[in-house]
C-alpha cells in the first residue's frame, strides 16, 4: 500500500515514493507480550523464530528472576520494553513514585541488555492519565496501552498511547487482523501466557497461539516488533525522496528525514519508477548493494527496495550497464 500513486516516467521526485508498510504490505501487526511470562520464552520465541517473526517482550523488571533469557532473545533481534518495576496501577501513583517505576524499569534493562537501549514501555492494566502519560512521554520514545481500548492505529496515532488488542481481555483478534490487512492499519496484539494461564495471567494456549501464527502466515501483512513499526511509521512521516541525478543507466536519489539518526535507522522500503528497458537494477548506499528485478505494473516498470534515511545517495544503475 502506498502512500500516493506515482505519476509515470522516471525523472521526477514523484516516481519515488516510501510504501506504507516494509516490503509494500497491505497493514501492519506487532506482537507484544506482557508481563515476561516462562511460557514466553519457552514456546513464544521458538515459534517465533521458526517462522522468521520477531516480536517485543515487556519486562516487569523486579519480577525477573533469570535475565539469560531476555539476553538471547535480544541477540536474536527481539526487542525487549519497560513494563514497570513492580507493575502497579500507575495512577493510584505519587508523580515521583511512577517516575522511579518507570525510569527505574529502563535503567534495570539498560543494565543487563546493554546491547540496546531501552525505549519502549507498556502501561500495566492500560491504566495511565495525562500526568502519567506526559511522564511516560518523557523518558520512552514509544509507549503502549492495554487491550481495554482496543483500536488499530492510524496516521493519527499518538506515540504516548498507541492502542493495543488482547485475546485476554475478550478483543477479536482475528477480526482486527483482517481490518489491518483491509484498511492499511496497524494492529498491535497483546499476549500473556501461552500455556492457559499456568505461569501468568492470560488464558491462551501453546495450540491457539499457533494457529494464530498461521494465520498471519497466510496474510499480506508485515509482521514486525513494535518498537521497529514506531521507528518505520515516524521515519515515513518524516522522510524526505528526492532526485539528484540522472542518466539514462543511473538514478540518484537523495532519502533524509530530520529525526535523530542515532534512534531512527529503521529501512524504509521505496518503490521506484524506473526506464521500461531496465530489467534488473543494481541498488547501493553505502556500502550496501542488492540486486533487484523489475517488474510492471501496468505500463509501468518499477523496483521495490530498501534504504535508510540519511545514510547516503541512494544509486539504482542499470544492471546492463555494469
Amino acid at each position: 500500500m502506498l502512500l500516493m500513486v506515482s505519476a509515470p516516467g522516471p525523472d521526477s521526485n514523484a516516481d519515488h515514493k516510501i510504501t506504507k508498510w516494509p516490503d509494500n504490505k497491505r497493514g501492519a501487526v506487532s506482537l507484544t507480550f506482557d508481563d515476561g511470562c516462562r511460557s514466553q520464552y519457552v514456546q513464544g520465541i521458538p515459534e517465533l523464530e521458526r517462522r522468521g517473526y520477531k516480536g517485543t517482550f515487556f519486562l516487569i523488571t523486579g519480577s525477573v528472576k533469570a535475565w539469560d533469557h531476555w539476553q538471547d532473545a535480544a541477540s536474536s533481534g527481539h526487542e525487549i520494553g519497560s513494563h514497570t518495576k513492580t507493575h502497579p496501577y500507575l495512577t493510584r501513583l505519587q508523580l515521583p513514585q511512577v517516575q522511579d517505576e518507570m525510569r527505574g524499569a529502563m535503567e534495570q534493562i539498560d543494565a543487563r541488555i546493554p546491547q540496546e537501549k531501552c525505549i519502549l514501555f507498556a502501561y500495566p492494566f492500560g491504566d495511565l492519565d495525562p500526568s502519567v502519560r506526559s511522564i511516560a512521554g518523557k523518558t520512552y520514545l514509544v509507549s503502549r496501552g492495554g487491550g481495554i481500548d482496543c483500536a488499530l492505529n492510524d496516521d493519527s496515532v499518538d506515540f504516548t498511547n498507541v492502542k493495543g488488542c488482547s485475546p485476554d481481555d475478550g478483543n477479536d483478534i482475528y477480526g482486527f487482523t483482517e481490518a489491518a490487512e483491509r484498511t492499511g492499519g496497524w494492529l498491535v496484539a497483546i499476549f500473556h501466557s501461552l500455556d492457559g494461564g499456568k505461569d501468568c495471567y492470560g488464558s491462551w494456549t501453546f495450540d491457539a497461539w499457533k494457529a494464530y501464527l498461521d494465520h498471519l502466515d497466510s496474510r499480506e501483512l508485515w509482521v514486525g516488533p513494535f518498537g521497529a513499526a514506531a521507528k518505520y511509521f515516524r521515519e515515513r512521516i518524516s522522510a524526505t525522496i528526492s532526485v539528484r541525478s540522472l542518466s539514462p543507466e543511473e538514478i540518484t536519489l537523495s532519502l533524509t528525514d530530520t529525526l535523530d539518526d542515532a534512534i531512527y535507522d529503521e529501512p524504509l522500503t521505496i518503490r521506484s519508477g524506473i526506464p521500461r528497458y531496465w530489467e534488473k537494477v543494481i541498488v547501493q548506499q553505502g556500502g550496501s548493494i542488492t540486486e533487484k528485478e523489475a517488474e510492471f505494473e501496468g505500463e509501468d516498470r518499477v523496483i521495490y527496495y530498501n534504504a535508510v534515511p540519511d545514510r547516503g545517495l541512494v544509486s539504482l544503475r542499470n544492471f546492463r550497464a555494469e
